[in-house]
Protein backbone atom coordinates (compact mmCIF):
# COMPACT_ATOMS: atom_id res chain seq x y z
CA UNK A 1 0.00 0.00 0.00
CA UNK A 2 3.10 2.56 1.07
CA UNK A 3 4.34 1.16 -1.98
CA UNK A 4 1.50 2.05 -4.30
CA UNK A 5 1.26 5.86 -2.67
CA UNK A 6 4.88 6.68 -3.40
CA UNK A 7 4.68 5.35 -6.91
CA UNK A 8 1.18 7.56 -7.40
CA UNK A 9 3.22 10.76 -5.63
CA UNK A 10 6.27 9.94 -7.80
CA UNK A 11 3.88 10.39 -11.15
CA UNK A 12 2.48 12.89 -10.04
CA UNK A 13 5.64 14.88 -9.47
CA UNK A 14 7.35 13.92 -12.37
CA UNK A 15 3.54 15.26 -14.15
CA UNK A 16 3.87 18.63 -12.45
CA UNK A 17 7.54 18.64 -13.30
CA UNK A 18 7.43 17.97 -17.62
CA UNK A 19 4.23 20.39 -17.49
CA UNK A 20 6.62 23.36 -15.71
CA UNK A 21 9.16 22.21 -18.76
CA UNK A 22 6.38 22.53 -21.40
CA UNK A 23 5.51 25.78 -20.07
CA UNK A 24 9.40 27.09 -20.13
CA UNK A 25 9.25 26.01 -23.09
CA UNK A 26 6.49 27.53 -25.08
CA UNK A 27 7.51 30.88 -23.11
CA UNK A 28 11.15 30.81 -24.71
CA UNK A 29 9.86 29.93 -28.42
CA UNK A 30 7.14 33.05 -27.76
CA UNK A 31 9.24 35.53 -26.40
CA UNK A 32 12.11 34.47 -28.75
CA UNK A 33 9.46 34.76 -32.09
CA UNK A 34 8.79 38.46 -30.41
CA UNK A 35 12.14 39.26 -30.48
CA UNK A 36 12.32 38.56 -34.10
CA UNK A 37 9.01 40.12 -34.66
CA UNK A 38 10.16 43.36 -33.38
CA UNK A 39 13.38 43.31 -35.32
CA UNK A 40 11.66 42.50 -38.77
CA UNK A 41 11.14 45.94 -41.00
CA UNK A 42 8.05 47.29 -41.35
CA UNK A 43 6.88 49.15 -44.59
CA UNK A 44 9.68 48.44 -47.31
CA UNK A 45 9.49 49.22 -50.96
CA UNK A 46 8.58 46.48 -53.12
CA UNK A 47 10.77 45.75 -56.05
CA UNK A 48 9.22 46.98 -59.41
CA UNK A 49 10.28 46.57 -63.18
CA UNK A 50 12.67 49.11 -64.14
CA UNK A 51 14.17 49.34 -60.63
CA UNK A 52 18.23 48.98 -60.09
CA UNK A 53 19.11 46.85 -57.40
CA UNK A 54 22.22 46.35 -55.43
CA UNK A 55 22.57 42.82 -54.37
CA UNK A 56 25.92 42.71 -51.67
CA UNK A 57 27.03 39.54 -50.59
CA UNK A 58 29.76 40.28 -47.57
CA UNK A 59 33.13 39.10 -47.98
CA UNK A 60 32.40 38.03 -51.36
CA UNK A 61 33.20 40.18 -54.04
CA UNK A 62 32.57 37.72 -57.17
CA UNK A 63 28.98 37.77 -55.69
CA UNK A 64 28.12 41.45 -55.83
CA UNK A 65 26.42 42.77 -58.63
CA UNK A 66 23.91 45.81 -59.76
CA UNK A 67 21.30 44.61 -61.90
CA UNK A 68 17.79 46.23 -63.55
CA UNK A 69 14.73 44.77 -63.05
CA UNK A 70 13.90 43.72 -66.72
CA UNK A 71 9.72 44.29 -67.92
CA UNK A 72 8.76 41.00 -66.68
CA UNK A 73 9.86 41.40 -63.61
CA UNK A 74 13.21 39.19 -63.40
CA UNK A 75 16.60 39.75 -62.93
CA UNK A 76 19.64 38.20 -64.32
CA UNK A 77 21.92 37.03 -61.42
CA UNK A 78 25.03 35.11 -62.03
CA UNK A 79 25.07 31.43 -60.93
CA UNK A 80 21.48 31.29 -60.14
CA UNK A 81 20.71 32.51 -63.50
CA UNK A 82 16.78 34.04 -64.22
CA UNK A 83 14.97 35.06 -60.92
CA UNK A 84 11.13 36.52 -60.33
CA UNK A 85 11.69 39.66 -58.15
CA UNK A 86 8.64 42.05 -58.92
CA UNK A 87 6.27 42.14 -55.75
CA UNK A 88 9.17 41.14 -53.59
CA UNK A 89 10.69 43.34 -50.51
CA UNK A 90 14.33 43.75 -50.32
CA UNK A 91 14.31 41.69 -47.56
CA UNK A 92 11.99 39.28 -48.89
CA UNK A 93 14.88 38.66 -51.77
CA UNK A 94 17.88 39.04 -49.92
CA UNK A 95 16.42 35.58 -48.01
CA UNK A 96 15.70 34.13 -51.83
CA UNK A 97 19.27 34.79 -52.39
CA UNK A 98 20.65 33.61 -49.24
CA UNK A 99 19.45 30.33 -49.55
CA UNK A 100 19.96 29.81 -52.95
CA UNK A 101 23.51 30.64 -52.07
CA UNK A 102 23.85 28.28 -49.44
CA UNK A 103 24.95 25.72 -52.42
CA UNK A 104 27.99 27.55 -52.99
CA UNK A 105 28.79 29.29 -50.03
CA UNK A 106 28.97 28.63 -46.15
CA UNK A 107 26.34 30.87 -44.10
CA UNK A 108 26.37 33.49 -46.77
CA UNK A 109 25.36 37.38 -45.43
CA UNK A 110 23.19 39.66 -48.25
CA UNK A 111 21.95 42.91 -48.26
CA UNK A 112 20.01 43.78 -51.04
CA UNK A 113 19.24 48.01 -51.76
CA UNK A 114 17.13 49.36 -54.12
CA UNK A 115 20.13 51.94 -56.22
CA UNK A 116 17.54 53.86 -58.37
CA UNK A 117 13.66 53.17 -58.54
CA UNK A 118 12.06 53.02 -61.60
CA UNK A 119 10.87 56.87 -62.82
CA UNK A 120 7.86 56.72 -64.76
CA UNK A 121 6.16 60.46 -64.95
CA UNK A 122 3.42 62.19 -67.07
CA UNK A 123 3.43 65.76 -67.70
CA UNK A 124 -0.43 67.37 -66.94
CA UNK A 125 -0.46 71.13 -68.55
CA UNK A 126 -2.92 73.62 -69.21
CA UNK A 127 -6.63 74.19 -67.35
CA UNK A 128 -5.64 71.97 -64.53
CA UNK A 129 -5.15 73.27 -60.99
CA UNK A 130 -1.93 72.46 -60.48
CA UNK A 131 0.02 72.06 -63.77
CA UNK A 132 2.90 70.17 -63.61
CA UNK A 133 5.08 66.84 -64.17
CA UNK A 134 3.76 63.87 -62.13
CA UNK A 135 5.62 60.79 -60.99
CA UNK A 136 4.00 57.48 -60.32
CA UNK A 137 4.45 53.69 -59.50
CA UNK A 138 2.21 51.68 -61.48
CA UNK A 139 3.73 50.71 -65.01
CA UNK A 140 0.40 52.59 -66.64
CA UNK A 141 -1.95 55.44 -65.12
CA UNK A 142 -5.62 56.35 -66.01
CA UNK A 143 -6.14 59.47 -67.23
CA UNK A 144 -8.70 60.27 -64.64
CA UNK A 145 -5.83 59.73 -62.63
CA UNK A 146 -3.21 62.00 -63.71
CA UNK A 147 -6.05 65.06 -63.91
CA UNK A 148 -6.77 64.28 -60.27
CA UNK A 149 -3.07 64.59 -59.41
CA UNK A 150 -2.99 67.39 -61.02
CA UNK A 151 -6.03 68.86 -58.97
CA UNK A 152 -8.58 68.73 -61.64
CA UNK A 153 -9.70 70.67 -64.25
CA UNK A 154 -10.67 73.83 -64.20
CA UNK A 155 -13.82 73.66 -65.38
CA UNK A 156 -15.30 77.11 -66.15
CA UNK A 157 -12.50 77.75 -68.49
CA UNK A 158 -11.55 74.69 -68.98
CA UNK A 159 -12.55 72.59 -72.94
CA UNK A 160 -13.02 69.90 -71.65
CA UNK A 161 -14.50 68.22 -75.27
CA UNK A 162 -10.81 68.59 -76.81
CA UNK A 163 -8.44 67.39 -74.12
CA UNK A 164 -5.02 66.46 -75.89
CA UNK A 165 -2.68 63.22 -75.26
CA UNK A 166 0.55 63.92 -76.63
CA UNK A 167 2.01 60.03 -76.11
CA UNK A 168 6.09 59.67 -76.19
CA UNK A 169 6.49 58.11 -78.94
CA UNK A 170 5.34 61.22 -80.71
CA UNK A 171 1.51 60.60 -81.47
CA UNK A 172 -1.35 62.35 -80.28
CA UNK A 173 -5.27 61.52 -79.62
CA UNK A 174 -7.98 64.30 -78.75
CA UNK A 175 -10.40 62.19 -75.42
CA UNK A 176 -13.73 64.30 -75.00
CA UNK A 177 -13.35 64.18 -71.29
CA UNK A 178 -16.93 65.71 -71.26
CA UNK A 179 -18.59 62.35 -72.82
CA UNK A 180 -16.30 60.16 -70.98
CA UNK A 181 -17.19 61.63 -67.32
CA UNK A 182 -20.80 61.07 -68.40
CA UNK A 183 -20.25 57.49 -69.62
CA UNK A 184 -20.98 54.46 -67.01
CA UNK A 185 -19.29 52.49 -66.33
CA UNK A 186 -16.14 55.42 -67.12
CA UNK A 187 -13.79 54.33 -70.00
CA UNK A 188 -9.90 53.60 -68.93
CA UNK A 189 -7.92 56.35 -71.11
CA UNK A 190 -4.58 54.60 -70.23
CA UNK A 191 -1.55 56.91 -70.18
CA UNK A 192 2.54 55.55 -70.28
CA UNK A 193 5.58 57.39 -68.95
CA UNK A 194 6.26 60.46 -70.86
CA UNK A 195 3.06 61.14 -72.38
CA UNK A 196 1.46 64.27 -72.11
CA UNK A 197 -2.11 65.89 -71.28
CA UNK A 198 -3.08 68.94 -72.25
CA UNK A 199 -6.23 70.61 -71.56
CA UNK A 200 -6.99 73.58 -73.74
CA UNK A 201 -8.99 76.83 -72.63
CA UNK A 202 -11.48 78.44 -73.83
CA UNK A 203 -10.34 81.97 -75.40
CA UNK A 204 -6.99 81.98 -73.37
CA UNK A 205 -3.56 81.37 -73.40
CA UNK A 206 -1.89 78.99 -70.80
CA UNK A 207 1.52 80.28 -68.85
CA UNK A 208 3.03 77.59 -66.57
CA UNK A 209 6.42 76.15 -64.59
CA UNK A 210 8.88 78.25 -63.19
CA UNK A 211 7.06 81.52 -63.82
CA UNK A 212 6.49 84.12 -60.93
CA UNK A 213 2.60 84.18 -61.53
CA UNK A 214 1.69 81.03 -63.29
CA UNK A 215 -1.72 81.44 -64.99
CA UNK A 216 -4.20 81.41 -67.55
CA UNK A 217 -4.48 84.76 -69.56
CA UNK A 218 -7.17 86.28 -72.01
CA UNK A 219 -6.69 86.90 -75.64
CA UNK A 220 -8.34 86.72 -78.64
CA UNK A 221 -5.38 87.30 -80.78
CA UNK A 222 -2.12 85.63 -80.76
CA UNK A 223 0.52 87.15 -78.29
CA UNK A 224 4.42 87.08 -78.50
CA UNK A 225 6.75 85.28 -76.34
CA UNK A 226 7.53 88.28 -74.46
CA UNK A 227 4.00 89.36 -73.85
CA UNK A 228 3.23 85.81 -72.80
CA UNK A 229 6.23 85.93 -70.13
CA UNK A 230 4.95 89.10 -69.29
CA UNK A 231 1.82 88.53 -68.41
CA UNK A 232 3.19 85.46 -66.06
CA UNK A 233 4.94 87.97 -64.49
CA UNK A 234 8.56 86.63 -66.06
CA UNK A 235 10.51 83.59 -65.56
CA UNK A 236 11.88 82.73 -61.84
CA UNK A 237 15.48 83.94 -61.41
CA UNK A 238 18.33 81.05 -61.40
CA UNK A 239 15.70 77.92 -61.86
CA UNK A 240 13.70 78.53 -64.94
CA UNK A 241 15.04 76.73 -67.98
CA UNK A 242 14.41 78.94 -70.87
CA UNK A 243 16.41 76.86 -73.52
CA UNK A 244 13.89 73.91 -72.86
CA UNK A 245 10.46 75.29 -72.79
CA UNK A 246 7.57 73.54 -74.37
CA UNK A 247 4.67 75.22 -76.20
CA UNK A 248 1.84 72.87 -76.82
CA UNK A 249 -0.35 73.65 -79.62
CA UNK A 250 -4.37 73.62 -79.20
CA UNK A 251 -3.67 71.04 -81.93
CA UNK A 252 -1.78 68.59 -79.67
CA UNK A 253 1.57 69.59 -81.27
CA UNK A 254 4.35 70.33 -79.05
CA UNK A 255 7.21 72.93 -79.87
CA UNK A 256 10.70 73.18 -78.34
CA UNK A 257 11.43 76.20 -77.60
CA UNK A 258 14.70 77.31 -76.65
CA UNK A 259 14.09 81.23 -75.00
CA UNK A 260 18.23 81.19 -74.18
CA UNK A 261 20.14 84.30 -74.66
CA UNK A 262 20.66 84.28 -78.13
CA UNK A 263 16.92 84.29 -78.74
CA UNK A 264 16.42 87.90 -77.53
CA UNK A 265 18.91 89.33 -79.50
CA UNK A 266 17.86 91.23 -83.23
CA UNK A 267 14.24 91.07 -81.90
CA UNK A 268 13.94 87.66 -82.92
CA UNK A 269 11.52 87.61 -80.17
CA UNK A 270 8.98 89.97 -81.55
CA UNK A 271 7.20 86.97 -84.23
CA UNK A 272 9.22 84.22 -83.16
CA UNK A 273 7.01 81.60 -81.51
CA UNK A 274 3.67 82.93 -81.54
CA UNK A 275 0.79 81.78 -78.58
CA UNK A 276 -2.51 81.75 -80.26
CA UNK A 277 -5.81 81.44 -78.28
CA UNK A 278 -6.17 77.58 -76.53
CA UNK A 279 -1.57 77.29 -76.27
CA UNK A 280 0.20 76.73 -73.44
CA UNK A 281 3.81 77.79 -73.06
CA UNK A 282 5.40 75.16 -70.11
CA UNK A 283 9.29 76.87 -68.41
CA UNK A 284 11.08 73.41 -66.86
CA UNK A 285 12.95 73.50 -63.91
CA UNK A 286 16.48 74.19 -64.66
CA UNK A 287 17.68 71.43 -62.22
CA UNK A 288 16.72 67.79 -62.87
CA UNK A 289 16.47 66.55 -58.49
CA UNK A 290 17.90 63.13 -58.10
CA UNK A 291 19.08 60.99 -55.36
CA UNK A 292 22.88 59.69 -54.29
CA UNK A 293 22.70 56.80 -52.01
CA UNK A 294 24.68 56.08 -49.27
CA UNK A 295 24.68 52.58 -47.85
CA UNK A 296 26.77 50.68 -45.59
CA UNK A 297 28.28 51.12 -42.42
CA UNK A 298 27.36 55.26 -41.94
CA UNK A 299 25.49 57.19 -39.16
CA UNK A 300 22.50 57.86 -41.67
CA UNK A 301 22.74 55.37 -44.90
CA UNK A 302 19.97 56.21 -47.08
CA UNK A 303 19.21 58.13 -50.59
CA UNK A 304 20.10 62.02 -50.66
CA UNK A 305 18.55 64.22 -52.93
CA UNK A 306 20.55 66.76 -54.90
CA UNK A 307 20.61 68.96 -57.65
CA UNK A 308 24.27 68.54 -59.26
CA UNK A 309 27.28 66.70 -58.10
CA UNK A 310 28.81 66.31 -55.29
CA UNK A 311 31.72 65.00 -53.62
CA UNK A 312 32.72 62.16 -51.29
CA UNK A 313 32.99 63.96 -48.63
CA UNK A 314 29.38 66.06 -49.36
CA UNK A 315 28.02 62.35 -49.27
CA UNK A 316 29.66 60.99 -46.58
CA UNK A 317 28.54 64.36 -44.64
CA UNK A 318 25.11 64.12 -46.13
CA UNK A 319 24.86 60.28 -44.28
CA UNK A 320 26.67 61.58 -41.05
CA UNK A 321 30.18 60.08 -41.61
CA UNK A 322 31.44 56.56 -41.60
CA UNK A 323 30.56 54.97 -37.99
CA UNK A 324 33.50 54.02 -36.66
CA UNK A 325 37.08 54.08 -39.01
CA UNK A 326 38.68 51.74 -37.00
CA UNK A 327 35.88 49.02 -37.50
CA UNK A 328 34.99 49.93 -41.47
CA UNK A 329 36.84 48.34 -44.09
CA UNK A 330 38.15 51.36 -45.79
CA UNK A 331 40.43 49.86 -48.35
CA UNK A 332 37.57 48.13 -50.11
CA UNK A 333 35.02 51.08 -50.51
CA UNK A 334 33.43 51.70 -54.10
CA UNK A 335 31.20 53.63 -55.88
CA UNK A 336 28.30 52.09 -57.97
CA UNK A 337 27.75 54.65 -60.39
CA UNK A 338 24.22 54.77 -62.36
CA UNK A 339 25.21 53.12 -65.83
CA UNK A 340 25.99 50.22 -63.27
CA UNK A 341 29.98 50.18 -63.42
CA UNK A 342 32.29 49.42 -60.32
CA UNK A 343 34.72 51.56 -59.11
CA UNK A 344 36.70 50.66 -55.86
CA UNK A 345 38.26 53.38 -53.83
CA UNK A 346 40.82 53.28 -50.80
CA UNK A 347 39.86 55.50 -48.18
CA UNK A 348 42.35 54.11 -45.42
CA UNK A 349 43.55 57.73 -45.75
CA UNK A 350 41.17 58.46 -43.33
CA UNK A 351 42.46 56.81 -40.44
CA UNK A 352 45.19 58.88 -40.46
CA UNK A 353 45.83 61.39 -37.93
CA UNK A 354 47.16 63.84 -40.22
CA UNK A 355 46.18 62.63 -43.63
CA UNK A 356 48.59 63.04 -46.62
CA UNK A 357 47.59 63.66 -50.34
CA UNK A 358 44.16 63.78 -49.53
CA UNK A 359 43.03 65.29 -53.20
CA UNK A 360 42.93 61.89 -54.27
CA UNK A 361 40.04 61.33 -52.13
CA UNK A 362 38.71 64.77 -52.25
CA UNK A 363 38.74 64.75 -56.38
CA UNK A 364 36.39 61.64 -56.00
CA UNK A 365 32.77 62.99 -57.34
CA UNK A 366 29.71 61.40 -57.39
CA UNK A 367 26.83 62.29 -59.96
CA UNK A 368 22.93 61.78 -59.19
CA UNK A 369 21.69 58.48 -59.49
CA UNK A 370 25.46 57.11 -58.24
CA UNK A 371 25.97 54.79 -54.87
CA UNK A 372 28.55 55.04 -52.48
CA UNK A 373 29.43 51.48 -50.29
CA UNK A 374 31.26 51.49 -47.25
CA UNK A 375 30.88 48.00 -45.35
CA UNK A 376 32.19 46.76 -41.91
CA UNK A 377 35.13 44.86 -41.47
CA UNK A 378 33.92 40.93 -41.11
CA UNK A 379 30.09 39.72 -40.60
CA UNK A 380 27.70 41.93 -38.55
CA UNK A 381 26.20 40.57 -35.27
CA UNK A 382 22.79 41.82 -33.93
CA UNK A 383 24.05 41.81 -30.61
CA UNK A 384 21.04 43.32 -28.92
CA UNK A 385 18.45 40.10 -30.27
CA UNK A 386 21.76 37.81 -29.26
CA UNK A 387 22.07 38.96 -25.62
CA UNK A 388 18.32 38.52 -25.26
CA UNK A 389 18.14 35.30 -26.70
CA UNK A 390 20.70 34.04 -24.23
CA UNK A 391 18.85 35.67 -21.40
CA UNK A 392 16.10 33.86 -22.30
CA UNK A 393 17.63 30.87 -22.30
CA UNK A 394 19.48 31.68 -19.02
CA UNK A 395 15.75 31.85 -17.49
CA UNK A 396 14.75 28.41 -19.03
CA UNK A 397 17.71 26.92 -17.24
CA UNK A 398 17.44 28.73 -14.03
CA UNK A 399 13.36 27.67 -14.11
CA UNK A 400 14.24 23.82 -15.16
CA UNK A 401 17.16 23.76 -12.64
CA UNK A 402 14.48 25.23 -9.78
CA UNK A 403 11.93 22.81 -10.34
CA UNK A 404 13.81 18.99 -10.81
CA UNK A 405 16.26 20.60 -7.81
Amino acid sequence: MIAERISAMCCRGKKRVMDNLSLAVVFTIVLCSFCIAMSSPEGEYVINPGDTVSILVWGHEQYTQTVSVRPDGRISYPFLGEIRVDGLTTTELSDVIRKSLLMHLIDPQVTVAIVQPKKNEVFVLGQVKFPNQFRYEQDKITLLKALSMAGGTLDDVADLHNVKIIRNNGSAEAVDLQNLLASEPHESVLLSSGDLVYVPGKERVSVTGHVLIPGEYKTRSSLSIMQALALAGGPVHDTADLSNALIVRSTGEIVKADLGSDFWIGGAHNGMYALNPGDALYVPNAYEVEEVSVLGYVQNPGQFRVKEPITLYESLTLAGGITSLEDANLREARIIRKEGKFEQIDLSLLREPVPKDLDSIGNITLYPGDALEIHRRGKVINWSLALTVVSVLSLVYNMAYTILK
